[in-house]
């Protein structure tokens, strides 16, 4: 199997977004795409919704294109506090490619984004996390997937479906308040961009097709 080797900084986010892909689902997959010098990481926590981060390597590594277990990926990297300066990563064995990684957002062609802070975006979307989560618990358990699902469609900051803005304050990209983050559109693709990592939605008639993924 392919390895790539990251320093130590970049082998701690790793092992971050790896842990909150499988806290949405513990069978959760991750498309591995080695391109030289860099490594990008594409998780699919929602239906129609791609989470990506672009790691810089600390030796270059063959080009491929693989898909294998964020949870055996998670695991090979082990305790986080022991890790060297430098660690090679061999990966694990390749597992099926899920539907939502089968096609991939377009690398260019994005039109002029519309920008924010990431503090700014962060002020309103955890507010709207923590109305979804009671509106919810309010809810007989037979209405609350189609609630959530309702919701996390529903178009917010610069037209981007909530659950886009729920998947990147879950992962961290918007924790660094200071930092420009921006939203732009490719055809029916809408990507939310960060210093930290990026989303992504296929939209079809203003809404997104999410599916529910419980915490």
């Amino acid at each position: 199997m392919p390895s790539l080797t990251l320093a130590k900084p970049e082998m701690l986010f790793l092992a971050g977004y790896l842990r909150q892909l499988t806290r949405w689902s513990p069978d959760a997959a991750v498309r591995v795409q080695s391109r030289g010098k860099v490594a990008g990481f594409y998780g699919g926590p929602l239906e129609s919704v791609i989470t990506l981060i672009s790691l810089p390597l600390a030796a270059p590594a063959e080009e491929f294109d693989t898909v294998v277990s964020a949870g055996r990926m998670r695991d090979l990297i082990g305790d986080v506090r022991s890790l060297e300066a430098a660690t090679e990563l061999t990966l694990p064995d390749e597992t099926s490619l899920p539907p939502i990684l089968g096609v991939l957002p377009p690398s260019s062609g994005w039109s002029p984004p519309f920008t924010t802070t990431a503090g700014d975006l962060a002020a309103k979307v955890d507010p709207q996390i923590e109305s979804l989560s009671v509106s919810t618990e309010l809810l007989p358990q037979a209405h609350r997937d189609d609630h959530i699902r309702e919701r996390w469609a529903t178009p917010e900051w610069s037209a981007l479906p909530f659950g886009m803005l729920h998947a990147a304050r879950a992962h961290g990209f918007l924790n660094l308040a200071p930092v420009q983050v921006g939203a732009s559109t490719n055809g029916p693709w809408k990507r939310l961009l960060s210093p930290a990592g990026q989303v992504f939605a296929r939209v079809s008639d203003g809404l997104a097709r999410l599916l529910v993924v419980k915490d």
